[in-house]
């Protein structure tokens, strides 16, 4: 598999060296940079094969090489109901995609009744269809908002929990000529489900949110830096291998260690487990960088001041770095970053987190001051330095 791997990426014209031959910098990479090239960036053309370069980084060093993206997606209603009193109403959909449509997944989601539509949508990515089902009291306040409310399981995707992985999942299987790990399966099934969400008529397809926490989290930065119909991707107290950069750490933060090659080394392909214990500073990328693929479009991340299981100060300088391209590209104000303070500041999106989100994105779609009053910009640490680049100036006529 890495033989076939390797010949893929040298067929594209791209030559990545081995992690031990790497040059190692403390400072985190230039967005604006090309590998192995004394070329930068100068136009904004130049910056989409940057982007296109930066991809194929990530799937070769991180991630595995991604899987054709599921866009032939199907579903049949199973079962309709009513919520709320007649507010909205509830489906649940079976779905199947992929070649001769041999995958199967779960999609339930919450319509308004109030209103015409079509209606944005926040898209949660749960685990198992059991874990918690879209019946919290308080998601009708997020139908009142004017929201579809939808729920899908990565784990139908590939079950994997943690340790040595056994066998495939069902995409690995289905295209065994790529080496995608498991948080790569996870993003093309969160890819089927915006595909089935954007076939229908009471879906505003411009205004599409994907929200997952912790790995959950991770899945859904992954999946909004390959695929570009999420309008606004929430990683919330995505930890390792989410948003935080690898390069710095705080005190008692999830670290490039045996959170990743040890206790879940199914995550990553094998390459990214050269860069554990010490290496990080030979990572041609960071995770800046894959949250730069998203822009123009939107990102908040959610941190939580009490998470022991995430990186928050790593995140805090994710997003400084990030921030310099939005602003390059005139976008400051579609990222936003903020850290719980009250009692649920732990690993987890809250109640609060979902208005969080809808206030951002009703911010960004429509240009409204938060009803919160949060300016999602506030800093919780004190910045590290960890870069010192600056952005490309570009002519007028670009």
């Amino acid at each position: 598999m890495a033989l076939l791997s390797i010949n893929l990426w040298a067929q594209d014209g791209y030559d990545f060296p081995p992690v031990s031959q790497l040059p190692q910098t403390d400072k985190l990479p230039d967005p604006w940079q090309f590998f192995k090239s004394d070329r930068r960036v100068s136009t904004y053309e130049d910056w989409e094969e940057r982007r296109a370069e930066l991809k194929k980084m990530f799937e070769f060093y991180e991630y595995g090489q991604d899987f054709p993206r599921p866009y032939n997606t199907i579903g049949v209603i199973d079962s309709t109901n009513t919520r709320y009193n007649g507010k909205a109403n509830f489906y649940d959909a079976n779905l199947s995609m992929g070649p001769n449509h041999s995958i199967k997944g779960d999609l339930r989601y919450i319509v308004p009744t109030a209103g015409e539509g079509p209606y944005p949508v926040i898209l949660y990515t749960q685990y198992y269809p059991n874990d918690k089902p879209l019946d919290m009291d308080w998601i009708e306040k997020v139908i009142d908002r004017g929201y579809i409310v939808a729920e899908w399981y990565c784990s139908q995707y590939d079950p994997y929990r943690g340790g040595e992985k056994l066998e495939p999942g069902v995409v690995q299987k289905v295209y065994p000529d790529h080496d995608g790990a498991v948080l790569m399966e996870w993003s093309w099934g969160a890819s089927a489900m915006i595909t089935y969400l954007s076939s229908l008529a009471v879906v505003d397809t411009t205004r599409l949110i994907l929200v997952g926490n912790s790995r959950r989290g991770k899945t859904a930065l992954l999946t909004g830096a390959f695929d570009e119909r999420i309008d606004i991707i929430v990683p919330s107290c995505s930890g390792c291998m989410g948003f935080p950069v690898f390069r710095f750490s705080g005190e008692d933060a999830c670290d490039l260690t045996g959170k990743n090659v040890e206790t879940f080394p199914g995550w990553n392909n094998e390459t990214f487990k050269d860069f554990a214990y010490g290496n990080e500073n030979r990572f041609p990328v960071d995770q800046h960088l894959l949250a730069a693929l998203i822009a123009p479009r939107a990102i908040i991340i959610n941190e939580g001041s009490n998470d022991n299981l995430a990186n928050q100060e790593g995140s805090q300088e994710s997003y400084l770095a990030v921030k310099e391209v939005y602003k390059w590209l005139g976008v400051e104000e579609n990222i936003g970053w903020y850290e719980n303070e009250n009692e649920n500041g732990g690993h987890g999106y809250f109640e609060h987190d979902w208005f969080h989100t809808i206030d951002f994105a009703e911010k960004v779609f429509e240009g409204k001051t938060p009803a919160c009053g949060a300016t999602y910009n506030k800093l919780v640490y004190l910045p590290r330095n960890t870069f010192d680049w600056k952005a490309p100036k570009v002519s007028s006529d670009n």
